[in-house]
């Protein structure tokens, strides 16, 4: 039977049949079906550059450093913007350079040589004989004719970033050994997006920016790489995990010496600056893990940054700790006087993290600002019942505390702007999806659902009909019903839209109280309820919960 002629349930019982624990499926609402062999595999290079299983490995705290340097970050998107690179938000676990397995007419192939192909792959993936582990999607027969795929671009495979080199080089061979017993050779080699190729059934291209979490073409770096692979033997790669070559490609888009990056126009680099390039490829081979824990001022933290980190923790671990018990003091000077000297102590601490806000910026700085304000909230409460049981005056609260107190919402006016801005651009995106197509109209109707739930929640909430809990579960909950139709096929920009919402919901239940110090602009938050220390943890547990599977394998 022809490849054209097999239904995709067809193919996916074939598939399911050719080994054990290899599994296959729909991605739905895409013309794709995902193959995931056994990840039980363990690679040598993911044991000698992530020794401990749960903990980052050096690629991952590699990037983290990255990331962390806001400089640098702005330097790498202001390049690629004026060299008119423009991607989608796209943010995967895996290698950013991919292969592409090219079939030309694969419709009219013999089916049996499709799932021959798949079986090596599958058995490869699993082999501990090679350095190689990935997972791989093919094109589902009905759409076999679509002009994208009718030749070439059948199947993708993603690497795990401690692939090594040399064996993605081997498995291509693999790949064309199998192959060219079976087929002729290619006449229509490379892919409309490629670059370069092993040889005529396997391409690559490089399209993930991991430092801005972005899917995009990048043919300079591609043909680049096609030098790069050309001058070295695959003996001299079997050291090289491929995450690697993503630390060159953030060396060239932040370098001060390389200004054009030959755009989608002209492609290719100068020749002077691919000199520069192949020869930070050298110095990346001669010891990989030195070029990934280089000390370079444009590639890591600086060390100042590293100690306010760590200032931060610190500052963080204190205010978690701090303590509000006035039982020692016996008069209402007592009372009054260890006020004063925990308030200033406060103060400090949020003196202290605004001056890092410059360097850190994560969810853990408003985090640790809603807990300071948790605690003075705290404080003059227990203030108050001191006061009281000495039969004292008790201290002056202000108009937005009695507001705390009667239990009415009064909300920061900042995210309450922020927020419906994030609803707006709900339905900007819905007005916007006007493909016709099955999955189209469901984005499209998901999307208004969207919109509605939660324009529908925020004025339940804003008028006092719910408590935050319950605004910001049912928000959670609408949002993760909504991801798997809008995030299908490259999401658009729905996961970081997604994040920022969650984030502006953590702001949503937090009210300015009052500024410290107006030169300064030292603001502190007060809560509208008593339980918001772990209301905001469980907010921030909910946003790194959210980012860790964002994070998660591409759907297409």
């Amino acid at each position: 039977m022809k490849f054209k002629d097999i239904t995709s349930e067809e193919l996916i019982k074939k598939i399911n049949a050719l080994k054990k624990g290899a599994e296959c499926h729909p991605m739905w609402g895409t013309i794709f079906l995902t193959i995931t062999p056994n990840q039980n595999k363990v690679l040598p290079l993911e044991r000698e550059y992530k020794p401990q299983h749960d903990f980052a490995g050096r690629i991952s705290q590699y990037y983290q450093n990255q990331r962390n340097n806001k400089n640098f970050v702005q330097k790498a998107e202001e390049k690629l913007r004026q060299n008119n690179f423009y991607g989608q938000y796209y943010n995967n676990n895996e290698a950013s350079l991919k292969s592409h397995l090219n079939l030309n007419n694969i419709g009219e192939l013999d089916e049996k040589i499709v799932l021959g192909l798949i079986k090596l792959l599958i058995d490869e993936a699993e082999s501990n004989q090679n350095g190689a582990k990935f997972f791989f999607k093919i094109i589902q027969p009905s759409y076999n004719t679509h002009d994208r795929f009718k030749n070439t671009d059948q199947i993708t495979i993603y690497f795990d970033k401690y692939s090594s080199l040399s064996d993605i080089v081997r498995l291509s061979q693999k790949i064309e050994s199998y192959l060219s017993s079976k087929i002729p050779e290619n006449t229509i080699k490379l892919g409309p997006k490629d670059s370069f190729g092993f040889n005529s059934f396997v391409s690559a291209r490089f399209d993930t920016n991991k430092l801005l979490a972005e899917y995009c073409e990048y043919p300079f770096f591609d043909l680049e790489l096609k030098k790069f692979f050309d001058r070295y033997s695959i003996d001299e790669l079997n050291h090289i995990p491929i995450g690697a070559l993503e630390a060159v490609f953030n060396k060239i888009i932040t370098s001060e010496q390389i200004t054009n990056l030959g755009n989608r126009e002209h492609k290719a680099l100068s020749e002077q600056d691919s000199q520069f390039v192949q020869t930070e490829f050298d110095i990346m081979v001669h010891n990989p893990k030195n070029y990934l824990d280089s000390v370079e001022e444009n590639n890591l933290v600086k060390e100042e940054q590293k100690r306010e980190i760590e200032q931060i923790n610190e500052i963080k671990q204190t205010i978690y700790k701090f303590n509000f018990d006035f039982n020692s003091c016996n008069t209402a000077e007592e009372i009054n006087e260890k006020l004063k000297e925990k308030t200033d102590e406060l103060e400090n601490h949020a003196k202290s993290l605004l001056n890092l806000q410059k360097t850190v910026d994560s969810t853990i700085y408003d985090t640790i600002l809603q807990v300071i304000a948790q605690k003075n909230l705290h404080l003059r409460e227990a203030a108050q019942a001191s006061l009281r049981n000495l039969g004292s005056p008790t201290l002056p609260i202000s108009g937005q505390e009695s507001e705390h107190l009667l239990n009415k919402p009064s909300l920061n006016p900042h995210a309450v702007k922020k927020f419906e801005q994030l609803l707006k651009k709900i339905k900007d995106k819905a007005d916007e999806l006007t493909d016709l197509t099955s999955l189209g109209l469901a984005k499209k109707q998901v999307a208004l659902s969207l919109y509605t739930e939660l324009s529908h929640e925020f004025q339940q909430y804003k008028s006092g009909g719910t408590n935050f809990e319950t605004f910001k579960n049912n928000c959670d909950n609408y949002i993760k019903d909504a991801r798997p139709t809008l995030e299908i096929h490259r999401d658009g920009g729905w996961k970081e839209l997604f994040v920022n919402i969650l984030k502006t919901i953590a702001s949503l239940g937090t009210i300015p109280l009052y500024n410290y110090c107006s030169s300064q602009g030292t603001y502190f938050f007060s809560p509208v309820k008593t339980d918001s220390i772990n209301r905001v943890e469980k907010v921030e547990s909910a946003i790194n919960d959210f980012q860790e599977k964002a994070d998660q394998p591409p759907l297409c």
